[in-house]
């Protein structure tokens, strides 16, 4: 195939199958046939060489002799050879199109751009032909991937025509009532090359150091961390000093389609590619009784990220979705035509003055629409958290209490990540933005102490950070007197509250959400609530000492109480933090 071939119409190595022995690629008769070619090719350069006699690169024989190996070892009769299970695992693996009648074949379109005539190349075929006949003919698996070939699989090297293959995909679904009605449709991306994320990814801590963090009693982790000694291993670089969790990546797109998941509702429950697997296991098992499980997903990765059952709903009506479907050739007439056109222009140079008060209130525009402005619906996480601060006095440490109350409806057990930073200097390398990484798993607390004087200078500062913009911070000078000893927002209720234990200096507590500032007296063992309802309980929350000004404590995030919501009013502009 030429490359303008496999672009349109190869997979390019993206089912990731293929590295899996028990899928057996090579008794494929594409590879079969490229293996035969391959070596008539080799052993003609061979044979050249030997009559110039000049000698044969040692890394082509290599090859050479492995492809002929292929050859003998994943034959048509090996194949044969093998246990009926292995034979339709390889097949299913590896649905192609091949009976449609201009499979692997292209076709010229034409179309006019400023009086120029232009024409482009694109698959003559139907790149759906056996879904599309399975959907049609009621033959669809219980579970399916679909791999789309380079050019529709917006990846930062081709990104343009991935609509028109998710727009067809859902036109060829919802087409037959009988399909639709039972049917989730998935739609992950695999990268996004951090282009656009703004938040680090939540990785696990080491369980044999607990200098990394914590995760729960008897978790091991050391399947998503890469030692300094592993690397060199590895790469054979006896020098390399990598030595680092593995755990999540940056954050890519995932859009879920079905009866069950319809009104445009957003989820913030940690997901990862892993989490489709969990959620064809809880599926299978809910509708065959058969316990299916992957085993090569890990304990921590099993914890934190989610099965996807939290985004379905009860569905209220079946109807036929009013969507409008993308027809291939014009899309992509209207992709080449685009890159005809003028660069952008009338751009307004920001001042220093504009650019001061943005990074003063970021949350106001200034002219930046950074996002749409709006809410969506959300959907309701079993996310019932909590991180609090206490003092150790006698053996001068302070300590973050982690914990999950584990009251909120799930179908597993739902861990939670976090991230803790401190903002200034730590340790004796003074290091600053030092981090430490969390897992926490429901009725289960961890505690974790940091010595006081281990701190740079006459402060201590911790920045807690979780999923769905659940943060901390706990910052007072060494000596203060700390006043709030307890936060909870883990009731079902839509309140928080905040515990005052000993009498001792004013304090402000100031709503972001509401704009609202309330200054109390303490009083040991005082209590006071605060209703989130008007903010959909979301909140956020700052206490400052209005006489030690070195305390000061926020609280932020949402409460989740087993019910839909809606995302971040503050995030979508709706509110003047």
């Amino acid at each position: 195939m030429t490359q303008q071939e496999v672009d349109w119409l190869g997979n390019f190595r993206d089912n990731n199958l293929e590295f899996h022995k028990q899928y057996h690629i090579k008794c494929h008769p594409n590879y079969q046939r490229y293996a035969k070619d391959k070596v008539a090719e080799l052993e003609k350069i061979v044979a050249k060489n030997k009559e110039q006699a000049k000698e044969t690169d040692a890394k082509l024989l290599a090859y050479l002799q492995e492809l002929k190996a292929d050859l003998v070892d994943f034959s048509e009769d090996k194949f044969n050879d093998l246990s009926h299970q292995e034979q339709e695992i390889h097949r299913r693996a590896f649905t192609t199109n091949v009976n449609d009648p201009h499979y692997h074949q292209l076709k010229v379109i034409e179309f006019l751009e400023n009086g120029v005539e232009h024409k482009v190349h694109v698959p003559k075929g139907d790149l759906f032909y056996q879904f599309r006949n399975d959907v049609n003919n009621n033959k669809l698996p219980m579970v399916s991937w679909l791999v789309a070939p380079s050019r529709f699989s917006d990846h930062p090297g081709a990104p343009w025509f991935g609509a028109w293959y998710v727009s067809e995909t859902l036109d060829i679904l919802t087409k037959n009532p009988e399909v639709w009605k039972k049917t989730i449709f998935v739609l992950t991306y695999d990268e996004n090359d951090g282009y656009y994320d703004h938040i680090p990814p939540f990785v696990p801590a080491l369980h044999t150091r607990p200098e990394t963090g914590a995760v729960p009693s008897g978790m091991r982790t050391d399947n998503e961390f890469v030692t300094q000694q592993q690397e060199q291993i590895r790469s054979a670089k006896p020098d390399s000093n990598i030595d680092s969790p593995i755990g999540l990546g940056f954050r890519v797109p995932m859009v879920v389609a079905s009866p069950w998941s319809k009104g445009g509702f957003v989820n913030s429950e940690v997901f990862d590619l892993t989490s489709s697997i969990q959620f064809v296991e809880y599926f299978v098992a809910k509708k065959l009784g058969k316990d299916v499980k992957e085993t090569n997903i890990s304990d921590w990765r099993r914890l934190v990220c989610g099965n996807m059952t939290s985004i379905f709903r009860k569905a209220e009506d079946n109807n036929h979705p009013a969507i409008d479907f993308v027809s291939r050739d014009q899309h992509v007439k209207r992709i080449y035509k685009a890159r005809e056109q003028a660069l952008p222009s009338g751009f307004q140079e920001a001042s220093d003055d504009t650019l001061n008060r943005f990074r003063k209130a970021p949350l106001s525009s200034l002219g930046f629409e950074l996002v749409e402005k709006g809410t969506k619906p959300a959907c309701a996480i079993p996310y019932d958290i909590d991180v609090n601060l206490k003092l150790d006095p006698e053996k001068a440490r302070i300590q973050l209490i982690f914990e999950i109350a584990g009251d909120l409806a799930s179908t597993k057990d739902i861990g939670v990540p976090f991230i803790v930073k401190c903002p200034i200097g730590y340790g004796d390398s003074k290091e600053i933005d030092r981090i430490w990484n969390f897992a926490v798993r429901p009725k289960e607390k961890i505690i974790y102490n940091w010595p006081i004087k281990d701190f740079v200078g006459e402060l201590f500062s911790l920045e807690v950070h979780g999923p769905n913009g659940f943060y901390r911070l706990f910052q007072a000078a060494k000596n203060s007197v700390i006043p709030v000893v307890r936060f909870n927002a883990r009731s079902l209720y839509q309140m928080v509250e905040f515990k005052l234990t000993k009498e001792a200096n004013d304090y402000r507590v100031k709503d972001i959400y509401q704009e609202l500032g309330t200054r109390l007296k303490t009083k040991k063992g005082r209590s006071l609530t605060w209703d989130i309802k008007k903010s959909s309980n979301w909140y956020d929350l700052e206490i400052y000492d209005l006489q030690d000004h070195h305390i000061l404590f926020k609280y932020a995030g949402h409460q989740e109480n087993g019910q839909s919501s809606i995302s971040d009013p503050l995030m979508g502009g709706l509110i003047q933090g």
